[in-house]
């Protein structure tokens, strides 16, 4: 039997769920015969050596004819609007695995990041009733209505058939595995980047004189950036610094501020020893209203890093994101959730008492849950299932 993955994101490791299969599938990336990425997105981000030769990009006719040119992306919007051409676009890359794939003798590793990949995945399942286990990273089609969490039709039906059809089922979070299971009465496991496997010392004390030393790393998008812009303004008052590595060195004018120091980029093995040179790690997580789906439910690749770190980890975010709510009841971060009160909050930074709280409950909570030996045996039990019918 062939095992197949399926996703508009390619194993790199430029990007979050790129980095999240690496660390989690470990050696079980030389398990897939073939990595299909069907989206021209996947040309942006290159597959990482070890899985370049099994990659297959199954563009769909949109990146294959409409993607170029001024005119011609006129009319893909022009088409989109119509609503047709996203079935038509789907049938059209189904077509294709089917020639490039044996289908009757194959399971699938679905990675949905789009409308496209629910709509080619049931498209296989109903036409050849394939074998698939679907990882949930980001559920970019949910949207916030009113306060209330929810789909459009049709891709409302198309997500039920894609999650009560697969063999099994693993999502980001507890947030996410909760809700799933209220709307479809579906089980999944969570299932997340780890932290690392190596310790780290407590970074349990500060130079009470001198300015608070803060790191964030990583992309600065729309996910990140008003929490970023909001701790920024604080870091004049709470006597402190914000220093950023990011491979963009582009930073968006709005977190061009006193006490913000672009620091360049650094390789990902470096992050956590850099890290705890630090007083503190920065979580942001937006409040935006706009981003409410994307909060509510995601974890973000870097948590378990910053856990791992062995210096505090601050999350800078709304009380209702799925990170504040999975790391709250273990103590094991410093929550800035309220922004009335951010200042008081950061500095606590300055405690010692509750940095040794903070710090030794996130090394309890990484050795229990969170190293890549824990997240491989989560990812090994449902390939387990998914291979023995």
């Amino acid at each position: 039997m062939n095992l197949y993955y399926l996703s508009e994101i390619s194993v790199s490791g430029q990007h979050g769920g790129g980095l999240t299969l690496q660390r989690v599938l470990q050696q079980d990336l030389d398990l897939f015969r073939r990595y299909f990425v069907i989206s021209a997105f996947g040309n942006q981000f290159i597959p990482v050596p070890a899985v370049a030769e099994k990659t297959v990009e199954v563009c769909g006719f949109e990146d294959r004819y409409l993607n170029k040119g001024r005119i011609r992306r006129r009319l893909r919007r022009y088409l989109q609007d119509r609503g047709w051409l996203a079935g038509w676009n789907a049938r059209y890359i189904a077509r294709k695995l089917r020639k490039k794939a044996a289908i009757a003798q194959s399971y699938w590793l679905v990675v949905p990041q789009s409308k496209l990949s629910v709509r080619v995945a049931n498209l296989l399942y109903e036409k050849y009733k394939i074998r698939y286990a679907i990882w949930q990273m980001d559920d970019h089609l949910v949207r916030n209505k009113d306060g209330q969490l929810r789909y459009e039709e049709p891709i409302e039906r198309q997500m039920a058939g894609l999650m009560r059809h697969a063999a099994f089922r693993w999502v980001i979070s507890p947030a996410m595995q909760d809700w799933y299971h209220q709307k479809w009465g579906v089980e999944s496991e969570v299932l997340f980047g780890p932290g690392a496997a190596n310790s780290l010392p407590l970074h349990t004390r500060v130079e009470k004189e001198k300015p608070l030393r803060l790191v964030y790393f990583g992309a600065v998008t729309a996910w990140q950036l008003d929490a970023l812009v909001f701790l920024a303004g604080l870091l004049k008052e709470i006597n402190a610094e914000l220093h950023i590595y990011s491979a963009k060195d582009n930073l968006p004018d709005a977190i061009k501020k006193p006490g913000v120091y672009y620091k360049g980029s650094v390789a990902g093995n470096e992050v956590a020893a850099l890290a705890n040179t630090y007083d503190g790690i920065i979580l942001p997580i937006s409040f935006a209203p706009a981003l409410h789906h994307l909060t509510a439910l995601n974890i973000a690749t870097k948590m378990s890093e910053c856990l791992a770190s062995g210096t505090v980890t601050v999350v800078v975010g709304p009380d209702y994101a799925a990170m504040v709510q999975y790391l709250q009841p273990h103590d094991c971060a410093l929550l800035v959730t309220d922004r009335g009160r951010a200042t008081d909050q950061l500095q606590q930074l300055r405690d010692e008492g509750k940095r040794e709280t903070w710090l030794t409950n996130a090394a309890g909570l990484v050795s229990r849950q969170l190293t890549p030996g824990a997240m491989y045996d989560n990812w090994r039990k449902g390939y387990e299932v998914l291979t023995n019918n």
